[in-house]
């Protein structure tokens, strides 16, 4: 019988995951443009529920577990598990108001891909990617602030190519509207 080994890390980096997971949750609504619409925001899924009940089993569907704590418990190795539907595919991008009038055609009638909805999921997929880039901007800057803490040869070289993530991350962006 083999006992696994366990898992000692820097409480730096559990504490930047912690940082990190925040960022990731950041609640805005991408659909009030630079108006703040008030609205209580959702976890909005970006892919349509009712697909996803379509391929559930007891309200779960299977998916690939990669978060930095996952990764570290299987030696780097993607690993698969079950996740609610209710949990997967969802991010903090829509108010519940404009969620509901916007993806209604998409969530609550038949996919027929025809061009109404073909045009809702896009949106909904150019959402979710500004969404993320947003947060990884703000998790690249997170990352480059506490590397410009440390000292020595090899933290410069990490900074350096932290400085430059962020800087892409940025230029990326710019085209979004978004870079604070």
């Amino acid at each position: 019988m083999t006992t696994a080994k366990p898992l000692v890390h820097p409480a730096e980096f559990w504490a930047s995951m912690e940082t990190i997971k925040r960022i990731n949750k950041r609640k805005l609504c991408l659909a009030a443009g630079n108006n703040n619409c008030g609205g209580q925001i959702v976890e909005a899924h970006t892919i349509p529920r009712s697909q996803l009940q379509r391929i559930a089993t007891d309200g779960h569907v299977y998916s690939v577990r990669a978060t930095p704590a996952d990764l570290l418990a299987n030696d780097g190795r993607l690993t698969v598990g079950k996740k609610g539907i209710g949990e997967l595919s969802v991010l903090n991008f829509f108010c519940a108001q404009h969620d509901r009038d916007l993806f209604s055609y998409i969530e609550n009638d038949k996919l027929i891909f025809d061009s109404h909805q073909l045009a809702l999921l896009h949106y909904r997929a150019m959402g979710a990617e500004l969404y993320k880039k947003m947060n990884g901007l703000d998790g690249a800057r997170h990352h480059t602030k506490l590397l410009q803490r440390r000292s020595g040869l090899g933290e410069r070289e990490k900074l350096r190519l932290a400085k430059e993530y962020e800087r892409g991350s940025e230029l990326g962006l710019r085209h979004g509207a978004y870079v604070r």
